[in-house]
């Protein structure tokens, strides 16, 4: 009997395959720039592999061209290496941008810690100050727990500058 009817899943009018092609149209990106724009970490992802794999093999096209040439006689130069060197530049110059705003990261902290202050007291720390109090202990309870481990059950001798 069950072999007679026919193979379909349906569940609230929605077909087995639907979810799955849902997903699918949900990794594709319609854009370039939209994922970057919606933080879309895995279309980013998808994107990334999808230059690197374009760039690999322009690579190796052009590696075997050149091959081919020099079997000839003739000389062939190569672009790829123009094109790493100016991903190379692009990535050092993200870095660099990158470690300025960490350590400009404090200062805007304090600007913004400043400004909480001067425009409503300390009433928003006193919301916190029991949260504060508790990190506080368990951090304290966490470094006395630690240099109790290193003095009773540790073959490492840095506890003599502790104790």
């Amino acid at each position: 009997m069950l072999g007679k009817r026919p193979v379909t899943y349906i569940f609230k009018g929605i077909k087995w395959y639907e979810p799955w092609l849902a997903l699918i149209k949900g990794l594709v990106p319609s854009s370039i720039l939209e994922p970057l724009t919606k933080n879309n970490i895995i279309q980013i992802i998808l994107i990334s592999l999808g230059v690197s794999a374009a760039l690999q093999a322009v690579k190796h096209e052009e590696i075997a061209c050149k091959k081919q040439k020099e079997q000839q006689g003739e000389t062939y130069q190569t672009n790829y290496q123009s094109l790493g060197k100016l991903l190379e530049i692009i990535n050092d110059a993200t870095v660099r941008i990158l470690r300025w705003l960490t350590a400009l990261l404090p200062l805007a902290v304090f600007g913004f810690v400043v400004k909480t202050i001067l425009n409503n007291g300390f009433e928003e720390f006193e919301k916190l100050s029991s949260y504060i109090i508790v990190v506080l202990v368990a951090l304290f309870l966490q470094v006395c727990y630690y240099l109790i481990r290193l003095k009773l059950d540790s073959w490492v001798q840095t506890t003599k500058a502790f104790w």
